[in-house]
């Protein structure tokens, strides 16, 4: 099973920072990793109209493979849950799988390190039900450690990536080479 970070939180909290900033070290530490991303804009994953792929799909395609050299596209006439899309990037080999987004389904992803996005112990509480389920916060106002709900959290801010790409791993305890 691949090594699952979940980032979700409010919007312009910082998610896609930390998401990417996540997707970089681990990448960097040579493990194949994969993004999951929720869009509120299905139009934008389309197929423009009248190119090929769109007309395959227009014609009855339960999905289209685009591919070229360096790139590949999997477009499907259906969305995805969260698990399916997991699954979805195991099944091409991911070693790791960074979420983000699915602020809806937080804990529905066994085993999966949660990581929210947020600018105030109060937005953690008014997001998640258990905050010992979580493994930090990201803040773009900077690090330190909140409490919320009696439990302890610690908070990365920007330039504190490193460190916390190393406590996810060691959290996960996997070893990279």
């Amino acid at each position: 099973m691949a090594l699952l970070v979940h980032v979700f939180g409010w919007s312009g909290r910082g998610k896609t920072r930390a998401a990417e900033a996540v997707v970089r070290c681990l990448s960097a530490r040579g493990l194949r990793v994969f993004g999951v991303k929720h869009s509120s804009h299905p139009e934008d994953l389309r197929e423009p109209e009248g190119k090929d792929g769109w007309r395959m799909a227009a014609a009855g395609a339960a999905g289209v493979v685009l591919t070229s050299e360096g790139v590949t596209r999997i477009v499907l006439g259906e969305g995805l849950d969260l698990g399916r899309a997991v699954g979805l990037a195991e099944s091409l080999g991911a070693e790791a799988v960074v979420v983000e987004g699915f602020k809806s389904e937080v804990g529905l992803l066994g085993g999966s390190l949660g990581l929210i996005a947020a600018g105030s112990p109060e937005e953690v509480e008014d997001i998640v039900d258990d905050p010992g389920t979580l493994f930090g916060v990201y803040c773009l106002s900077g690090g330190g450690t909140w409490v919320v709900g009696g439990v302890r959290l610690r908070v990365y801010g920007p330039g504190e990536e490193d460190l916390l790409c190393s406590d996810l791993l060691g959290a996960a305890r996997v070893e990279v080479g």
